[in-house]
């Protein structure tokens, strides 16, 4: 009794090696090994993993960014503290009244107001130090300035009353810019040293 042979399962035929482009080599001819793939086309698996793990490029060191735009004048304006400028700047009017009063005649001149000026500026950097504003600085140029004004109009107030005639930077008013500046300067050198103390209290 003669048997039929079996058929062979398609699916144990061995399939043919694919070619660069990832489809089966129509020919079943397998791919050259270390034959280089054709350029332009898709590139291998490995190569294409290799390229993706790769670490991009950096191209040299960093270049730090634009440093930061500094504040507008309106902007430090705003962020004063002007109870403590308007404090400190009417406290500074001793050193008038203590003209206009003949103190300083009785203690001696030049050492009494140069005495206290130099109280003056001790409070003013004290009071700036522990008050630690933004801007040190334009706080005590701010002080300055608002003693000026603040002297000019006691002087045009008093000065007729106690005198019989006005005195002073507003009887001159070409003394009046000069007076402002060299006040304004006065409250600069405070805020500087203020500023200097609390950048050494931050280290």
């Amino acid at each position: 009794m003669t048997t039929n042979p079996v058929p062979p399962d398609p699916s144990d035929r061995p399939v043919p090696p694919a070619s660069p482009s990832g489809a089966p080599d129509p020919t079943g001819a397998p791919y050259p090994t270390g034959a280089p793939y054709p350029t332009g086309g898709p590139h291998p698996p490995d190569a294409a993993r290799s390229h993706a793990g790769a670490p991009a490029p950096t191209g040299g060191p960093v270049r730090p960014g634009p440093p930061p735009p500094s504040p507008r004048l309106a902007d430090v304006v705003r962020s004063l503290s002007w109870p403590l400028v308007l404090g400190l700047g009417a406290l500074a009017l001793v050193r008038p009244l203590l003209s206009v009063t003949g103190v300083d005649d009785a203690i001696g001149r030049p050492a009494a107001p140069l005495l206290v000026t130099l109280v003056l500026t001790v409070v003013w950097v004290a009071a700036i130090v522990a008050a630690r504003p933004a801007h040190p600085v334009a706080t005590g140029v701010a002080v300055g300035l608002t003693y000026a004004v603040l002297a000019l109009v006691i002087s045009a107030v008093l000065s007729p009353i106690l005198t019989g005639e006005l005195q002073g930077p507003v009887a001159r008013p070409v003394a009046i810019l000069p007076m402002l500046l060299t006040n304004a300067v006065w409250g600069a050198l405070a805020g500087l040293v203020a500023h200097g103390l609390l950048a050494a209290r931050r280290r």
